[in-house]
């Protein structure tokens, strides 16, 4: 069954309102539409699958993909307090970006793939 044409027209409604990557990313991770193992599914899947909604617009004072200045607190905090505070949640954002059944794993390669549009970890660098 091809679902295409009801993530087309999904995208087409709320395009204004969400990335045109969330309904793609949902149909990934739904198991509709690209029919992708959990080692192809990508940190930017992940992204747009859990982290996209907020961190692309900012809602509840998330900080935007890209925004070094924003991110740059968080990252001195360090990898492990990210990784950790984006799996169990903080403020208002709920535990793996309220998307329970992302792996750990996941979560950090989303965690990696926004730290890395602002210039990546400090020891990597």
């Amino acid at each position: 069954m091809n679902f295409n044409h009801l993530f087309s027209s999904i995208r087409g409604r709320a395009g204004m309102l969400l990335p045109a990557g969330v309904t793609a990313a949902a149909a990934v991770f739904a198991g509709i539409g690209d029919a992708r193992s959990e080692e192809e599914i990508t940190p930017k899947d992940v992204y747009y699958f859990a982290c996209a909604l907020c961190h692309q617009t900012g809602l509840n004072a998330a900080p935007r993909y890209g925004d070094r200045k924003a991110w740059s607190a968080r990252i001195e905090q360090g990898r492990e307090t990210m990784y950790q505070n984006t799996i169990k949640g903080m403020g208002a954002m709920p535990p793996k970006g309220g998307k329970p059944n992302l792996t750990e794993e996941q979560v950090k390669m989303a965690v990696d793939y926004m730290v890395t549009a602002v210039g990546g970890w400090p020891e990597e660098n």
